[in-house]
C-alpha cells in the first residue's frame, strides 16, 4: 500500500511541474498589455428594436395603438420645434461671424491702403496713369476711376483730358446711359453744358449719333423727324454759344437720316484745332465748314451715302496726309467725284479706296508725288497712275487696269499685297525695288494655283518684280506645283506660310533636294531656293493634328539635310496658333 501511495504522489508532482512549465512558456510568448482588465463585466441583453406596427400596410390599428401614435406625433413635433430653434441660433451665430469677417476684411483693406506707396504718388503722376488707362480700349471711361476713392475722384475730375469724349444724340435706347463706349452721352443742352465744363477748355473728341429716327412715309415719322431735328439743333446751338467747336480735335458724324442731317445749321462753324474727321453721312453746311476752316486736318474719312455726292475740294487742306473714300456696296460708282476729290488733295501720304471706280482721264495721268501707301478694296482703277514714291501697295478684290498696254512702273515699291484676287485681276506692274510679296489665297487650290502661275508668268519670270521675301496666307495649294514655281526663284531669302496653308511631303523633298528621309545612297540635287535664309511655318487654322505633326517632322529633316548639303537655313521658326510666339523649329 505504501508503495502505491508513493507512486501516485510522484505522478501528481510531475503533472504539476509540466503544467507549470507550459504556463510559464505561454506567459513568455504572449504580448504584454499594461493596465488592461481582461475580465469584462457582463452586459445586459439589449431589448429587440421596437417594431413599427403603424407602417404595416393594410392593417387597422387598435385604439391603444392609435393613442400611442398620437403621443409619438406630439413628442416628434416638440423635438422638431427644438431643432428649428437650434438651427436659427446657429444661423444667427453664423451671420454674426460673416459680418465680423466682412468688417475685418474692410479693416485690412483700409490698413493696407494707408501704407500703400500709391498714396505717395503726386496728382500729376496719377493723372498720367489715368490717361494711359483711357488709351487701353475704346470702352474705357473715367466714371469707373471716380468710384475708387475721394482722392481719385478729385484727380479724375480735374484731369480734363479724361473728359474729352462727348457724344451728341437723341433720346433713344441709350438715353439712360451716361456713358457709351467711353463717350459721355448728351441728349439735352443741360447735359452738354455739364460735359463741356468738365473739359476745362481742353480738346474735344465729338461724335454725332442719331438713334431714334426711322425713315417712313407716315405722319408720325414726320413729327418724329421734326422733334429729332429740333433736339439736335439745340445741341448745335450750345456748341456755337460756348465756342466749343474751336476745341474739337476729332469729329465723327453718323446718321440714319439724311433729311435730319441736312436740316441742321452748321453755319459760322470754324475748326482751327480739327485733326481727324470721319463722315458717314453728308451735311453740306458742315462739309463746307470743314473744307474752308480745318487747316490742320490730317486724316479724312468720307463715306458716300445712298444718293449722295463727293463734292469736296481739298486744296485748302494743306496738312492732309491720309484720305479714305468709300461708298456703300452696290451703289453707282462715283467716278468723276472721286477722281476730282483726289486731284484736289496735295501732300497725300496714304490713300484708301473702297467700292470706288476711277475712270480714264485722257492723256493726263493721276499724279501723286507724295503718296507712300495705297489701299484698294473692291475698287477699279482705269486711269493712268504716276506714283513715283509709292512704297506699299495693298490690293483686295480689286482690278488695277491702268488703261495702258505697258506695265505700271512703280520705281520705289517695296511691299506688294495681293488679297483674294483672281487670275484675271492680277496687276500688271513693274517694280524693280520690291522686297516683299504677300499673297492671301482667295478660295480653292485650283484657283490659287492659277493665280500663282499668272503672277509668276506675268511678273516674276520676266523680271518685273524680284521679291526677296514671299508670304502665303490662308489657303491650300498643291505642294508639287508650289515647289515647281519656287524652283524658278533662286534669289528668294525668306519664305513664310501663315494661317491654314497646309504643306505635304513633296514640298519638303524639294526643299531638301532629295526624297526624305535621307538614305546612305540617296542622290542629291540642288534644293529649292538655294539662297533661303529664313523659313516660317504657321500652323494656325490647319486643324488637322496629323498634318501639323507631319509639317514639323519633314521641316526639321529638310533643314538638317540642307545644312549637311551646304545650303543652310539660318532661321527656322514655327507657330502653333496666333496666341503663341514663333519658336525655333529645331
Amino acid at each position: 500500500m505504501k508503495r502505491l501511495r508513493r507512486a501516485a504522489a510522484t505522478k501528481s508532482i510531475d503533472y504539476r511541474e509540466t503544467v507549470g512549465s507550459d504556463d510559464e512558456k505561454e506567459s513568455k510568448t504572449a504580448p504584454k498589455v499594461a493596465n488592461v482588465e481582461l475580465e469584462q463585466p457582463c452586459q445586459p441583453e439589449q431589448p429587440p428594436p421596437k417594431k413599427e406596427v403603424f407602417l404595416v400596410p393594410n392593417r387597422v390599428l387598435s385604439t391603444p395603438e392609435i393613442v400611442e401614435a398620437k403621443e409619438d406625433i406630439e413628442n416628434d413635433v416638440v423635438s422638431l420645434g427644438e431643432l428649428e430653434i437650434r438651427i436659427q441660433e446657429r444661423r444667427a451665430e453664423l451671420s454674426g461671424m460673416e459680418k465680423l469677417l466682412e468688417e475685418l476684411g474692410e479693416r485690412i483693406y483700409l490698413k493696407r491702403w494707408t501704407i500703400s506707396k500709391l498714396r505717395t504718388f503726386p496728382d500729376e503722376l496719377i493723372s498720367l496713369i489715368f490717361e494711359a488707362y483711357m488709351k487701353c480700349g475704346d470702352n474705357m471711361n473715367p466714371w469707373l476711376l471716380m468710384q475708387i476713392c475721394r482722392h481719385w475722384r478729385s484727380v479724375a475730375i480735374h484731369t480734363r483730358r479724361l473728359w474729352s469724349k462727348i457724344m451728341l444724340g437723341t433720346r433713344g435706347r441709350y438715353h439712360k446711359m451716361r456713358r457709351y463706349h467711353g463717350y459721355e452721352f448728351c441728349y439735352s443742352p443741360a447735359l452738354l453744358r455739364d460735359a463741356l465744363s468738365r473739359t476745362a477748355e481742353g480738346p474735344i473728341d465729338l461724335t454725332f449719333e442719331f438713334f431714334s429716327y426711322r425713315s417712313s412715309s407716315s405722319g408720325d415719322s414726320d413729327e418724329e423727324s421734326k422733334g429729332v431735328l429740333t433736339s439736335l439743333q439745340e445741341l448745335v446751338n450750345v456748341l456755337r454759344e460756348t465756342d466749343a467747336v474751336s476745341r474739337v480735335r476729332t469729329l465723327e458724324l453718323t446718321s440714319t437720316s439724311e433729311d435730319v442731317l441736312r436740316g441742321l445749321n452748321f453755319g459760322c462753324f470754324t475748326f482751327p484745332a480739327l485733326r481727324e474727321v470721319t463722315l458717314k453721312s453728308s451735311s453740306p453746311s458742315l462739309n463746307e465748314a470743314i473744307q474752308t476752316t480745318a487747316r490742320r486736318l490730317q486724316i479724312l474719312r468720307i463715306k458716300a451715302s445712298p444718293g449722295g455726292r463727293l463734292n469736296w475740294n481739298l486744296s485748302k487742306l494743306t496738312s492732309l496726309v491720309y484720305l479714305k473714300l468709300s461708298a456703300s456696296h452696290g451703289l453707282m460708282p462715283l467716278e468723276q467725284d472721286a477722281l476730282r476729290t483726289i486731284r484736289s488733295a496735295h501732300g497725300l501720304v496714304e490713300l484708301s479706296l473702297s467700292n470706288i471706280t476711277l475712270p480714264t482721264s485722257g492723256s493726263e495721268p493721276l499724279r501723286i508725288s507724295t503718296l507712300r501707301t495705297l489701299h484698294l478694296n473692291r475698287s477699279t482703277i482705269l486711269c493712268r497712275l504716276d506714283l513715283p514714291h509709292l512704297h506699299s501697295l495693298h490690293i483686295t478684290k480689286s482690278l488695277l487696269s491702268t488703261g495702258q498696254t505697258d506695265f505700271l512702273f512703280l520705281p520705289s515699291l517695296e511691299y506688294l499685297q495681293l488679297c483674294e484676287i483672281t487670275a484675271d485681276e492680277s496687276p500688271r506692274i513693274r517694280a524693280p525695288s520690291i522686297q516683299t510679296l504677300e499673297i492671301e489665297w482667295p478660295s480653292s487650290a485650283a484657283v490659287n494655283a492659277k493665280l500663282l502661275e499668272k503672277v509668276f508668268q506675268q511678273l516674276i519670270k520676266p523680271g518685273h518684280i524680284a521679291p526677296q521675301a514671299i508670304c502665303f496666307h490662308s489657303g491650300s495649294i498643291d505642294s508639287k506645283f508650289l515647289a515647281k514655281i519656287l524652283y524658278e526663284i533662286p534669289y528668294l531669302t525668306e519664305l513664310t506660310f501663315s494661317r491654314s496653308t497646309a504643306l505635304s511631303k513633296p514640298f519638303f523633298d524639294a526643299l531638301a533636294g532629295f526624297s526624305l528621309p535621307l538614305k546612305p545612297n540617296s542622290q542629291r540635287s540642288p534644293p529649292m531656293c538655294p539662297s533661303l535664309q529664313c523659313l516660317k511655318l504657321g500652323l494656325t487654322g490647319i486643324r488637322r493634328p496629323q498634318c501639323e505633326a507631319s509639317m514639323v517632322k519633314w521641316g526639321r529633316l529638310a533643314i538638317r539635310s540642307r545644312c549637311q548639303g551646304q545650303f543652310p537655313i539660318k532661321e527656322a521658326l514655327v507657330q502653333e496658333d496666333d496666341n503663341t510666339p514663333w519658336r525655333n523649329l529645331l
